[in-house]
This record gives structure tokens, sequence and C-alpha cells, in this order.
């Protein structure tokens, strides 16, 4: 699940991890939001290095609609979607 984190937060937290509250004459605020983008950056390339960059490319949301007789879907080459390469979550919702 993506969350949403203001420099602040991101900040807050690296001192609390590194057990450096209050250094801030040490580590100044706008050197640590340094150091949390570049992390950022770093693992994003990790990230393409494992997986290739077309993995990251796209997050297609795909809606289908049931029927009490349906049981099976077909994802890929002539399925919902022709670019499907992983199932990485299902969100099952129902009317009421």
């Amino acid at each position: 699940m993506a969350r949403t984190r203001t420099g602040a937060e991101l900040i807050d937290d690296s001192y609390k991890r590194a057990d450096l509250e209050g250094a801030t004459d040490r580590f100044p605020r706008t050197e640590v939001l340094r150091y949390v983008n570049q992390g950022g950056a770093a693992l994003y390339d990790r990230l393409i290095a494992a997986r290739g960059r077309a993995f990251f490319a796209k997050k297609p949301a795909i809606t289908i609609t049931t029927t009490a007789s349906t049981s099976r879907y077909l994802f890929g080459s002539g399925g919902v979607a022709n670019d499907f390469y992983r199932l990485s979550a299902v969100r099952l919702g129902g009317a009421g």
C-alpha cells in the first residue's frame, strides 16, 4: 500500500531510527532530507536492476464485473490486459 509522507516526517523518522534525535547541529535537517531522497533514488535503481524498467512503468487498474456463474478470468494474451505480467494485489468489494 502506497503511503504519502512529508519531508518533515521522513526527517523525524530518520533521526529516530538512527537514535540521533536532537542531533540537528551535527546532521542538519536539510542534509538528512537530501540523504533520504538519495536513498529513495538508490532503491528505485535497485528495483529497476532487479525487475527491469517496464515492470515499474505502469499501474493499470483493471475492473472486472462478476456474475454468479463467473469463476475464472484470463489475463495476458487475449485476456483482460495484454500487458499483464504479474498479479500483485486484488481488492474485493461488494455492494452494500
